[in-house]
């Protein structure tokens, strides 16, 4: 089970409706930089949270922390939903 936070505001939360993200994908590689990416919607809880190269984005399994990084950039879809 994964888990996804924004500076520990939970943004992604399997147990729960409310905390959802739509298409979240993470690229992990040894000795190399690593990326991510989702789209978050306009009705979640958190979603004006993620602050541009300020927030840090965590990706957590049950072992721990598997990814961490900052948001660089962020566009909106047709609903407004950030990705």
């Amino acid at each position: 089970m994964y888990q996804v936070t924004c500076d520990d505001f939970p943004l992604l939360d399997v147990r729960t409706d409310e905390y959802i993200l739509q298409s979240p994908k993470i690229k992990v590689e040894v000795n190399k930089v690593g990326g991510g990416s989702f789209t978050i919607h306009k009705n979640h809880p958190n979603y004006n949270t993620i602050q541009l190269m300020k927030s840090v984005i965590e990706v957590k399994d049950e072992i721990g922390v598997i990814f961490r990084g900052r948001a660089t950039e962020n566009t909106r879809d047709f609903n407004n939903g950030k990705a």
